[in-house]
């Protein structure tokens, strides 16, 4: 069997996939194993150790002093809200597979792994906007794949409105309508009524937020001008980065990137729906890695999409070819102890 990477012997082949059969019943997802993922995570949350990135400077300036001026989160709420978020993530990215059969496989670990990463990545004490544009595009995702399965205007009118709220908390998130867009062109769903009903979801969204602003007595005080939302990246945020930490976040990625294309692969023999599902999301993640990349204040906006995302094809690449072949194998078992290395490593204060 060729995986793409490596040719298996052929008198090897049943007793690897009865090993990847194995592993996949290890990993599906039970009332245990989602209990044991909290109670581990509320463990590891409960730890101190500094973060390695501080997201609570995400989103337009605007929306930031907008929303600071009007509550005044205490530490200790924002605490638990940050760790309610990454639950929150991890559980919807996993149904998301589920619900739409992404993977063909029912299973457990890019649930994990997403919270795992977060955990030992974000901040805690200051709720980050990060965490809410994260939400924002697995709804519209997920309102994407229920749109391109049977038509529902609802739909449409959810992915209007959910870019414009994610367009108000950071304004290149606008630019997510054009994968999505696209994503239902080639699904032929994107009918006269649907653009319609993505315009209006929009619309009444950013009626909603101007009338919002206006009735606070916010609406003058804002500047509307010179968004820094669109000015390039200054990547004075990596200047702060430790070693362990180029190190992880380096792998982190490469192995991101690897599992992405050898998920593409086994996909190109899939229906066209699956594809489509699929590119959808390799779309947008390379959409984030840009905004982090690029733009200011990308990075802070973007990380946990990226994790997120990241994770996802992560967990499906693992679960899919574990122990059938070999360069995914290794990799997963490295990346395993390097984020518990990097974790000791946070704990006793070398990074």
């Amino acid at each position: 069997m060729t995986g793409g990477f490596e040719a298996t012997p052929t008198d090897n082949i049943k007793r690897e996939q009865m090993y990847n059969g194995s592993f996949q019943d290890k990993v599906k997802p039970s009332v245990i194993a989602y209990i044991v993922t909290v109670c581990v995570a509320l463990l590891l949350w409960l730890i101190p150790f500094d973060p390695t990135f501080y997201l609570s400077k995400a989103g337009s300036l605007r929306f930031m002093a907008l929303m600071e001026s009007l509550v005044d989160i205490p530490d200790i709420v924002a605490y638990w809200v940050n760790f309610a978020f990454i639950l929150l993530i991890g559980f919807i990215l996993g149904f998301i597979n589920n619900a739409f059969s992404l993977l063909r496989a029912s299973t457990i670990l890019p649930t994990v792994l997403c919270i795992f990463v977060m955990i030992i990545s974000l901040e805690k004490d200051s709720v980050s906007y990060g965490y809410v544009l994260t939400l924002i595009e697995l709804a519209i995702i997920a309102s994407a794949f229920a749109l391109s399965e049977s038509y529902n205007e609802m739909h449409s009118f959810n992915i209007g409105g959910l870019i414009t709220i994610g367009s108000i908390v950071y304004t290149p998130f606008s630019l997510n309508v054009i994968p999505v867009v696209a994503f239902l062109y080639f699904s032929n769903r994107m009918q006269l009524k649907s653009i319609l009903s993505i315009i209006i979801g929009g619309l009444t969204i950013a009626i909603y937020a101007v009338a919002g602003i206006y009735q606070l007595g916010y609406f003058e005080g804002m500047s509307w001008t010179a968004t820094p939302s669109f000015s390039l990246n200054d990547f004075s945020e990596f200047e702060t980065f430790g070693r362990f930490s180029k190190i992880f976040y380096g792998y982190l990625l490469a192995f991101i990137l690897v599992c992405t294309m050898r998920l593409s692969s086994h996909y190109s023999n899939k229906s066209i729906q699956q594809r489509g599902k699929f590119s959808l999301l390799v779309v947008i993640i390379m959409l984030a890695i840009f905004f982090a990349v690029a733009m200011n204040y990308g990075f802070e906006s973007m990380l946990s999409t990226i994790i997120t995302l990241g994770t996802f094809c992560i967990g499906g690449a693992v679960t899919l070819f574990y122990k059938r072949e070999l360069l995914i194998t290794w990799m997963y078992r490295l990346f395993i102890l390097l984020a518990v290395g990097y974790l000791v490593v946070k704990l006793i204060g070398l990074e």
